[in-house]
């Protein structure tokens, strides 16, 4: 297979506008994603630092708009690799090859749940503690497929979270989400499996998709001809993935360093002041600072032009490994990452990772905020599970825009904390359970942490505060 064989374009749910070009398709996603209340909440969700007050650190939104920088770099420079030979050979593919590279950056983090990395471990962590109690009754209920379900589940992760909000949870009008082009969810997809493999590889140390989503990617993987096992899971993947995750380790490698200065939690000499152990492209990088006249030169402007170096030869190395190794690329015989197929590469990434994990990610500003989201977040899903444990008749009468009512002195709580559940993701639970009935024990628990991963960080802490009756707008 060349390139140009991945660049076909189809969805769940055929267009409404029909005939239209690659270009036209990979337009309408992006418009899909950029016009959605999805996207705009990631304007107040966490890169590093949660609940931050300072418009100049990184949201989730400003570092997907950056990947998306990154992302569009690279795959422009390797079109123009590649154009004149047997892969990209259609002129008119170039928008649609950049677009669905910078749809898939603009996407790569859009499931992440409040309060970043501990978020995802705080949701995961729960439901590891009340397996017990959930897989009893989802047995009891749902049999061994809806524990099968559950136990995908265990492995929560904002990757497979957001697969699933795309393609079933920011419902308009039907159950197919944004209805997003095959490319572009094939795109989405760094990791392979729907539980961990155990034999664990670059793209199999975390699930990508959840159980109750594998019927879509296999779909996907089946419309684009590529390799899956006898479980209908991929084994290889979609060669634009590789560009995304060569744009996000460039990003957030970079500028979590940026935002840590911002804040002052690290100064430029935890960067710059033993040069000697820096690896050979940093060193080039740091070479280049000595032009800046430092009396005129803005706030950290050394290690702006440190990091612009870094990114550029790091985007262009991604840009040339792909063109390069493009043939196992699409045949599914490349298994690492872009920038770990050179080991100055690889070692300058390293090099940036060991500064956030030493100095900012243990910074008491990140962590003592991520403490209390981790509680927060397990005391908003314990207040949750009641509705959970409802019976399936008094959990329909208490559902928003239901048509039983409970009886006057009856589920009090329950119907209050039925209505802070989003309509969009009422209509999908509904509609899961119209297609299966007897999975809607599993159907509602999913709906409870569909419900907690679309929160933002604000609105998880609202919410929390008003759970623990902190928050009750009294004068």
């Amino acid at each position: 297979m060349v390139l140009d064989d991945f660049l076909r374009y189809a969805r769940r749910r055929d267009s409404t506008v029909p005939g239209r070009s690659p270009s036209e398709e990979a337009l309408s996603d992006s418009s899909r994603i950029i016009t959605s209340s999805l996207f705009r909440r990631l304007q107040t969700k966490a890169q590093v630092f949660s609940l931050e007050q300072n418009a100049a650190v990184r949201s989730r939104l400003t570092h997907s708009l950056e990947v998306a920088c990154y992302g569009r770099w690279i795959a422009h420079d390797i079109y123009h690799k590649l154009n004149s030979g047997k892969h990209l050979s259609n002129p008119d593919l170039y928008l649609p090859f950049v677009l669905t590279v910078e749809n898939s950056c603009l996407l790569h983090d859009i499931g992440n749940p409040p309060f970043g990395h501990l978020g995802e471990y705080a949701i995961q962590s729960w439901i590891k503690n009340n397996y017990s109690t959930l897989e009893n009754e989802i047995k009891k209920f749902c049999g061994t497929k809806g524990v099968g379900y559950l136990d995908s589940l265990c492995q929560y992760d904002g990757n497979p979270q957001g697969f699933r909000f795309v393609t079933k949870l920011q419902w308009l009008n039907d159950e197919n989400g944004l209805n997003l082009s095959y490319p572009l969810l094939a795109s989405m997809l760094k990791y392979l499996k729907s539980s961990p493999s155990k034999q664990s590889s670059a793209f199999t140390s975390k699930i990508g998709f959840f159980s109750s989503e594998k019927d879509i990617v296999e779909d996907v993987w089946r419309f684009f001809e590529m390799h899956i096992d006898n479980n209908g899971e991929p084994n290889m993947r979609y060669p634009l993935t590789f560009i995304m995750e060569a744009a996000d380790d460039i990003s957030y490698c970079v500028s979590d360093i940026e935002d840590a200065l911002e804040k002052g939690v690290l100064t430029e000499n935890h960067i710059f002041s033993n040069c000697d152990s820096m690896p050979s492209i940093a060193v080039e990088a740091f070479s280049k600072c000595n032009d800046l006249n430092e009396s005129s030169a803005a706030r950290h402007s050394k290690y702006i032009v440190f990091k612009t170096r870094i990114a550029r030869v790091l985007a262009e190395r991604a840009s040339e490994v792909f063109a390069e190794n493009v043939d196992s690329i699409c045949s599914g015989q490349f298994r690492q990452s872009l920038l770990d197929y050179h080991s100055d590469t690889k070692e300058v990434v390293e090099y940036l990772k060991d500064i956030t994990r030493k100095h900012v990610f243990t910074s008491r500003e990140a962590i003592h905020i991520e403490l209390s989201g981790f509680h927060m977040i397990h005391e908003i899903m314990d207040e949750m599970l009641s509705l959970w444990r409802l019976g399936k008749e008094d959990f329909c009468k208490i559902m928003p825009d239901c048509d039983g009512t409970p009886a006057r002195n009856e589920l009090q709580k329950e119907r209050r904390l039925a209505t802070l559940l989003p309509r969009r993701h009422c209509l999908a639970y509904r509609h899961f359970v119209s297609e299966e009935p007897d999975m809607e024990q599993y159907w509602r628990l999913a709906l409870l942490i569909d419900y907690i991963s679309g929160m933002t960080d604000s609105h998880a802490y609202k919410v929390y505060r008003m759970l623990k009756g902190t928050n009750v707008g009294l004068v």
